[in-house]
């Protein structure tokens, strides 16, 4: 009997000592499960990389729209249209380049020569066409200058285009004697006198060239805008559509 209860006592402390460990067990799992549940009919929580990636898109999205507002109102009227009467205006004239190296039109070139007898004739040295008929450094040229849309002041300053009408092969290192320029319109008057040395830009034709700020304007010619206190506002292409206008 005693060595019965002895034996029951024995298999009584094992069951305790095994329940004891199946409740440490039980602990320490429940230390280690998560502290949030999951509830029926709720989305499991994300991942932060899957955050990441919305916060990267909606960033991406606010900048291309930001991108296309800020483009969107930086159109300016003055970009796409210009005022009704601003226009630029051309003068034009004849004159002579003297001072070239045997390139000139020649001493046969009667219309050269003319303006040059002309001109010795007022600086009180008449001479005639045959005294002058070995002359090959002059070329009579023409000569036109471009007046800017908004218009120049009196004593302003353009440039001067000159281009060679006779046989001259060069202009290089030639200088425009002083020559009267005129407007459009016949019987304007003189706008402008045009002098100065002769540049060339394109080597391959020396027969054209430019004088920076040879034109001296001789009146004003300001740009006229407006009219019986309005002014008139055009679309430039590409924008002149009816979608615009209206």
């Amino acid at each position: 009997m005693a060595g019965a209860t002895a034996h029951r006592r024995g298999i009584s402390m094992t069951k305790s000592d095994i329940q004891f460990d199946e409740t440490r067990m039980i602990n320490q799992e429940q230390q280690h499960r998560p502290m949030w549940r999951p509830i029926v009919g709720s989305r499991r929580p994300e991942s932060s990389s899957s955050s990441g990636r919305v916060a990267c898109c909606c960033a991406a999205v606010l900048a291309i729209v930001v991108f296309a507002c800020s483009h969107a109102h930086a159109v300016k009227v003055a970009d796409i249209t210009r005022i009704g009467g601003q226009r630029s205006n051309v003068l034009t004239g004849y004159g002579v380049v003297v001072g070239l190296r045997g390139t000139g039109d020649g001493g046969q070139f009667a219309p050269a020569i003319r303006p040059l007898v002309g001109m010795l004739s007022k600086l009180g040295n008449p001479t005639q066409i045959a005294e002058l008929r070995d002359v090959n450094n002059v070329a009579l040229v023409s000569i036109t200058a471009t007046v800017p849309s908004n218009g120049v002041r009196d004593g302003d300053r353009i440039d001067v285009f000159v281009t060679s009408i006779g046989a001259a092969k060069s202009l290089k290192g030639g200088r425009l004697f002083v020559s009267p320029m005129i407007g459009p319109v016949p019987g304007s008057g003189i706008f402008a006198l045009a002098e100065g040395p002769v540049v060339i830009e394109d080597p391959t034709t020396p027969t054209v060239g430019r004088i920076i700020g040879g034109a001296v304007m001789e009146t004003d010619l300001p740009a006229k805008y407006i009219e019986n206190g309005r002014f008139t506002l055009i679309l430039e292409d590409p924008s002149a559509s009816w979608t615009n206008a209206s």
